[in-house]
């Protein structure tokens, strides 16, 4: 009997690259370690089953090592020895020639069939693949599927997923041939497969000098964004837009204040696919008022935008995926709070725009795939595993395999479409369509305005660019009469004056106290109120505007409410001559009223609003 002469070394290695079957790449001392080390968390079967996988490739092949600094020759001759029962870090070691350098990786990747590399393809961009869509795309089964203990379904690899891994959504895997199995990759080693997936490089931030812009619209709102704020301050100042507890505004306030403001839109031209036609009112408003319910008395400055993108959104970004998200059902915030996802989102985005040369024009798709290879992802398995989210326009539930195009990707569009709503970017975007889920998917350009420079911290300083050469006052008070003239034909501040005033004719508009207290229910109010006519109308106003306003305070805190069960008892200021003589003497009030000692005056509760209406008429609140 003759016996077959066992192969000591399966594995020949040769100094000539032309001569070689095959050609591997050195990597850095560094790299390796840094492999080293995320390959020791797994287990000593995966990490066997993996290295079989390149082993087989390898194995009676001549092998050239481009760049030679003996480590990867020493690793591979180290794990020929026994490569059926490695030690753990001979296993590592092996490995971490491919893992630590994508051109091996792509050596291995492009010898596999087509159809497998397709697969890959989609793993890579997309993270997973459900098992049977594997086998759709390519033919191959990726997985085998057996009842085991307890009628549960176990599902196995074949040869074509052995360096995958698998995982279910589901929490327990009840006997279901429909319940999901998925493919997915390490997320080092899927990071390091996208240039070989993508067929390009991203060791640098893509950029383009001139993008064909003439087939795109682009916006810029930067002239525009600051006398926006200051009118959603002044609204915010007169309580019409306050964020809810859950950090939302209605329909009615937003409606009320795209009347009012007027705001530049995204798309103006009279689409409103999905309610798009407001796009921009709604992220500006609720995220400006986001930051006024943390800073009250904020202006409108830079560095006011500063601090909204550097510490509200960061802080509040939960509030702000429904927006950023209008197609998708069944989010919770709880689960959306954690500072790792929100860091994920933001501030990885954030660093990889500024590292930006200069200015230039950005495509957006390009850019999110260099963000995924240097700076990782984020647990996605974790968040689409506790929630149920549906595309409610497709009306379908959203798989794992893909969160990534309908969530994630749409959450970081929708933030850069933020961004330029607030002036800190350029957009380029192709038009709407009745196919497009949001707006957010037809972002094909993005470029860096000044403003965004000195919020993103490459500009130290920023100064307003004025929209007209010269300032001219918005509105002339007269000095005799409470009557205000607005100046100017497009003046942004005129609509304000609805609320504290009656228009009498052209651009002119009477004062009185029943129109300044005619929103007002308690003396903050009227502070509040004629805080913000200083602040919007008229800074220093004449003599008979100041004694006005001292009026309206003190009036409003000569009547004090006490409780009862029919009538609504106030006590009067005994001090205030001109009240008691109004009482005494208005014969509508005996209609509603009647006086009793020390000053007391008994409202009917069922008059309580015309009576109320009727103090207002002279100036008294209460």
């Amino acid at each position: 009997m003759i016996q077959k002469k066992k192969d000591t070394n399966p594995i020949s290695f040769t100094t000539n690259p032309a001569c070689a079957d095959l050609v591997l790449y050195e990597s850095t001392r560094k790299e390796y370690a840094k492999y080293s080390q995320i390959l020791q968390a797994y287990t000593n079967n995966l990490l066997k089953e993996w290295c079989s996988v390149f082993f087989k490739f390898l194995k009676k092949k001549s092998i050239a090592i481009a760049e030679k600094a003996d480590h990867c020759e020493q690793f591979i001759q180290e794990f020929s020895v026994r490569p059926s029962s490695p030690a753990k870090i001979t296993a590592i070691n092996f490995l971490s020639i491919f893992w630590a350098n994508n051109r091996n990786l792509a050596t291995y990747l492009n010898t596999l069939p087509e159809q497998e590399q397709i697969v890959w393809r989609h793993v890579v961009r997309n993270w997973y693949i459900e098992s049977r869509e594997a086998k759709k795309l390519s033919g191959i089964d990726f997985t085998l599927f057996e009842e085991s203990y307890w009628h549960s379904i176990e599902y196995h690899k074949t040869n074509a997923s052995s360096l995958f891994i698998l995982t279910s959504t589901s929490r327990y895997s009840i006997y279901n041939t429909d319940n999901p199995c998925y493919l997915y990759l390490p997320e080092e080693l899927r990071r390091q497969l996208l240039p070989w997936a993508l067929n390009q490089s991203l060791e640098a931030l893509p950029t383009c000098p001139e993008p064909p812009l003439s087939s795109l619209t682009v916006f810029n709102c930067e002239k525009n964004i600051f006398t926006e704020i200051s009118l959603i301050n002044g609204m915010h100042m007169q309580g019409t837009l306050d964020v809810n507890e859950k950090g939302k505004l209605t329909a009615s306030q937003i409606k009320a204040a795209i009347k009012i403001i007027a705001p530049v839109e995204f798309f103006c031209d009279g689409t409103n696919i999905n309610g798009t036609g407001s796009l921009r009112a709604q992220l500006l408003f609720t995220v400006q008022a986001l930051l006024l319910k943390t800073a009250p008395k904020e202006k409108s400055n830079p560095a006011s935008i500063k601090q909204l993108f550097t510490k509200v959104i960061p802080a509040y970004f939960y509030y702000l995926i429904p927006l950023l998200l209008p197609h998708i059902t069944g989010l919770k915030s709880n689960e959306y709070r954690q500072i790792s996802f929100r860091s994920a989102l933001i501030d990885q985005l954030l660093s990889i725009i500024e590292t930006a040369e200069g200015t230039p024009w950005i495509p957006v798709h390009e850019l999110l795939e260099y963000l995924q290879y240097k700076k990782g992802s984020i647990n996605y398995w974790k968040y689409i595993h506790m929630s149920q989210l549906t595309n409610k326009w497709e009306k379908e539930q959203i798989t794992l395999d893909f969160y990534y195009p309908e969530v994630i990707k749409p959450l970081y569009l929708g933030f850069l479409f933020l961004m330029a709503a607030f002036g800190l970017l350029d957009l380029a975007y192709t038009p709407l369509t009745e196919k497009s889920q949001t707006a957010f998917e037809t972002l094909r350009y993005i470029r860096l305005t000044p403003l965004g420079s000195y919020v993103l911290g490459k500009q130290p300083n920023y100064t307003i660019q004025a929209l007209s050469d010269t300032q001219v006052p918005y509105f002339s008070l007269d000095e005799h009469m409470l009557v205000i003239r607005a100046l100017q034909e497009n003046n942004p501040y005129e609509s304000f004056l609805s609320n504290i005033s009656t228009h009498i004719g052209l651009r002119r508009y009477r004062v009185s106290p029943s129109s300044v207290l005619a929103q007002c229910k308690n003396l903050q109010d009227v502070e509040n109120t004629i805080q913000f006519f200083k602040q919007y109308i008229c800074e220093n106003p004449p003599q008979i505007w100041k004694e006005f306003f001292l009026s309206l305070l003190r009036r409003s805190q000569s009547i004090q409410p006490v409780k009862s069960e029919q009538y609504v008892v106030l006590q009067l200021n005994k001090q205030d001559e001109e009240l008691l003589k109004l009482i005494s003497t208005h014969p509508d009030i005996r209609k509603y009223a009647s006086r009793a000692e020390d000053h007391l005056l008994l409202v009917k509760k069922d008059k309580l609003n015309q009576f109320t209406d009727l103090l207002k008429a002279h100036g008294y609140l209460f």
